[in-house]
């Protein structure tokens, strides 16, 4: 058996590492059968193997589980405005920047440290910036078309 803590090889009927006490073979509480660290269930009755932080078979130094991440609703919030505020540039002038300005703010808000989804939220930011930039060459475009006119 090759412990997964120090890289030792212990002797096959070895249940600890024989250079650093790491566990190295995990029995079901189920039926009694030893397995392998790091074998998720028991072949025999189908239970799961780990119930201590020793044996739950992580691929991590340090034998902990991997962390969730968490969803930022302030990036997808900022995506949701930018591109409502990119598609009502069709509709007026007026409600792309009722949708802009909260895709803008959300966008950076959701670009603070600790936050996931960063790519939604400069998305957000972004769509929202450009559906206003969008408005204000059509608003000027359109000035400039009824004074000729």
């Amino acid at each position: 058996m090759i412990c997964n803590k120090c890289n030792f090889e212990s002797s096959t009927d070895s249940r600890f590492c024989e250079k650093c006490g790491n566990q190295l073979i995990v029995e079901c509480e189920n039926c009694g059968k030893n397995f392998p660290i790091g074998t998720p269930f028991c072949d025999n009755c189908g239970k799961r193997l780990y119930s201590t932080p020793n044996n739950r078979g992580f691929n991590n130094q340090n034998n902990t589980p991997p962390q969730r991440r968490k969803i930022s609703i302030v990036a997808i919030i900022s995506m949701t405005f930018g591109i409502i505020a990119l598609f009502s540039c069709i509709l007026s002038f007026f409600y792309p920047i009722i949708f802009a300005i909260p895709a803008i703010i959300a966008g950076g808000v959701g670009l603070k440290p600790n936050r996931n989804l960063k790519g939604l939220a400069i998305g957000g930011l972004l769509i929202g910036i450009i559906s206003i930039v969008i408005c204000l060459i059509a608003m000027i475009g359109f000035r400039t078309m009824s004074l000729m006119y």
